[in-house]
Order: C-alpha cells, then sequence, then structure tokens
C-alpha cells in the first residue's frame, strides 16, 4: 500500500510561536526530548546490514551465523547431559526408598518405571531443544527483520507479502531475549510508523496484539499509537468499539509520558460525538490547566485536524476527520478561540 510521504517533522510541531522564557524552555525540553530520541534511532537504525548482523552476533557471543548453530547443538548436549544426571539422582532416590520399605519390585514393575523416566527424560529434552530452537530463530530473523525495515523506510510504499513477512518475523521474536534488544524497540517503532502511514491496520493490529508492552514502554510508539486509533475512531461511521479501547490504552499512556495533547483532541472529538456540548466545559478546564507543553501540542494538532494539513494525501479517512472537526469546531470555535488567546497570553507574561 502507497505511505503517506514522510513528514520528519510530525512530531514536533512550531504552528504556534513560543515566546521566550519559562514556557518555552518547558516546551523546548519536550520537544527536544522526543526529537533527538527520533533522531537517533532513526541515525543508529541504518548504519547498513552488515553493521547490524555484526552487531548482533557480537551481543549475543557469535563470531558468525554459524557460531549461532553451533551454539545450540552444545547447548542442547549439554542439557541432556544435565538432565540424564538429574534422572539418575531421582531413580537412585526412589530406588532406595523401596529398599527401605522391603518391598520388591516385580520385572513388570521395574519395566514400568524405566519407560516413565525414559518418558520424562524425553520430554524435558524436548522441551529444552524447543526453547534453545527458538531463542536462535528469533535472533536469525530479527537480522531478517531489520534488513526488510530497512527496505521498507526507503521505499515509497509497502507491498503485501513485505507486511505479511514482517509480521511472520516479529511473531518469531515475540517472547525471546531479542525483545529485550535497544535496537528491536527502535526497529519496531520505524515498522509502526511507516504501517500507520500507510493507513494499514491490519497489520497495526498485529502488533499491537504481540507488542503492546514494548509499544507503550516508548515514547515514540505511543505517540503513533495514539493517533492511529485517534484517527481511526474519529473517522468511521461506526465507531469499532475495539478501536476505542485501544485508544484509551495508549492516551492513558500519552498521559503518563507528558504527550497528552496529542491525544486530547481526539478525546475531545469523541466525547463531542457522544454527549454534543455537554462536558464541553469540563474539557476546557483540563485544556487550560496543561502545562504549556502539552497545550501547544493540543492547539497544534488540532488546528491541523480542522485545516486538513496533517495529511499530505486526501483519503477517505482524512475527509472524514476533517468534517467532524469541523463540524464540532461551529459548535465551540468561540471556546477554543477564548482558550488559545488565554494560552498565549500566559505566554507573553514570560517572554
Amino acid at each position: 500500500m502507497e505511505k503517506q510521504p514522510r513528514n520528519d517533522e510530525q512530531k514536533t510541531h512550531n504552528t504556534i510561536k513560543i515566546p521566550e522564557g519559562e514556557y518555552a524552555l518547558t516546551l523546548a525540553e519536550l520537544a527536544g526530548r522526543i526529537a533527538s530520541e527520533k533522531h537517533q534511532n532513526h541515525e543508529k537504525r541504518w548504519r547498513g546490514l552488515l553493521t547490524i548482523v555484526i552487531g548482533i552476533l557480537a551481543f549475543f557471543g557469535y563470531s558468525n551465523i554459524t557460531g549461532i548453530r553451533q551454539d545450540l547443538a552444545r547447548q542442547i548436549e549439554q542439557s541432556e547431559d544435565s538432565i540424564n544426571t538429574q534422572l539418575t539422582q531421582y531413580y537412585a532416590i526412589i530406588t532406595d526408598a523401596a529398599e527401605d520399605f522391603e518391598s520388591k519390585i516385580e520385572d513388570s514393575a521395574s519395566i514400568a518405571v524405566n519407560k516413565q523416566f525414559e518418558d520424562i527424560k524425553t520430554r524435558l529434552t524436548n522441551d529444552v531443544i524447543v526453547e534453545l530452537q527458538g531463542e536462535v530463530d528469533a535472533k536469525l530473523s530479527f537480522i531478517d527483520l531489520q534488513k526488510l525495515v530497512q527496505e521498507i523506510d526507503e521505499s515509497d510504499s509497502i507491498s503485501s507479502q513485505d507486511s505479511e513477512t514482517a509480521r511472520k518475523l516479529l511473531k518469531l521474536c515475540s517472547n525471546t531475549s531479542v525483545e529485550r534488544l535497544p535496537s528491536f524497540s527502535t526497529t519496531l517503532e520505524s515498522l509502526v510508523d511507516n504501517f500507520h502511514l500507510a493507513s494499514m491496520e491490519t497489520d497495526i493490529d498485529s502488533i499491537d496484539s504481540i507488542h503492546r508492552d514494548l509499544l507503550l514502554s516508548e515514547s515514540g510508539t505511543t505517540w503513533t499509537m495514539v493517533t492511529h486509533y485517534g484517527i481511526r475512531c474519529c473517522s468511521r461511521i461506526k465507531t469499532d468499539m475495539a478501536d476505542i479501547e485501544k485508544f484509551q490504552v495508549y492516551a492513558k499512556s500519552a498521559r503518563s509520558k507528558k504527550l497528552r495533547g496529542v491525544s486530547l483532541p481526539f478525546e475531545l472529538l469523541i466525547d463531542y460525538q457522544n454527549n454534543d456540548e455537554t462536558n464541553i466545559d469540563d474539557w476546557f478546564i483540563v485544556i487550560e490547566n496543561l502545562d504549556p507543553a502539552n497545550q501547544q501540542l493540543f492547539f497544534n494538532f488540532y488546528e491541523e485536524y480542522l485545516s486538513g494539513s496533517f495529511a499530505k494525501r486526501a483519503t477517505p479517512e482524512t475527509v472524514m476527520l476533517v468534517k467532524r472537526f469541523k463540524q464540532m469546531h461551529e459548535v465551540i470555535g468561540s471556546r477554543y478561540e477564548e482558550a488559545k488567546q488565554k494560552y498565549i497570553s500566559d505566554s507573553d507574561l514570560f517572554s
């Protein structure tokens, strides 16, 4: 699917001029943190596949990919030796216990006991092999994923084959040590950004279902996900409750990361669609009591959604979103302008 042209400044906005002073410093701190984080992640991400492969192998203590396979065989062998030792000890304990009771074990019973221990040994060995094989597959899959995401990041569109491959590779990396790598979070963020730009809802949902905790832990991915689900909730003819629930999860995360201004335009519109003007005054009390940086984010995003400037290309979703913001603004516009002027006046006090 074709992606919206990338706007590298999408996560830092300058529509309303911020005066110097305390408020400006507060905003600069937030904007600088997010912009720096995104820029550094992007720079680190694409230093070339060779560097990626070498770095990953080095992290796990391997000199080459063959070393991973050799390490797997060695670990399996060591695990089997350990299991055999433990089972021998367990067998000895049970045998001693049987002798203490001065009971004779008939041949059939002895065979049954031996078979039981063999079954346990096989089961434990297979479990270890499966676990170790999963770790190896995850490490190799991550290398392939890095390469694929680089190709997607540099392209103007995403094919269905690439998106399907990315989902499969992500699934192989889930619940393994690979997820704890800082570079995995960076790769995941880039993939989510690209899927969002291409409006690939199924792919976003798939990543959310597998890696939600990781997405919630990072400011950049929280920003993208709350925006994605916010647009979905506000641009549908009939809102899907599952989308509302997902939006609320990421909106809560945005609040904890001091990004309330990113989610608030959607929160305001969703409540307006459900309750008309009932809670408008309460919402503007919230807006007027945000920190200056988040007020800045709120006013910038609200005006982008109102004008449609956030979208580089019109789609049915973006057209519907703009329509609904305009409908709401016709009713609350005077209250909005009042809050905006108050924000500007308060900022002037510290200029």
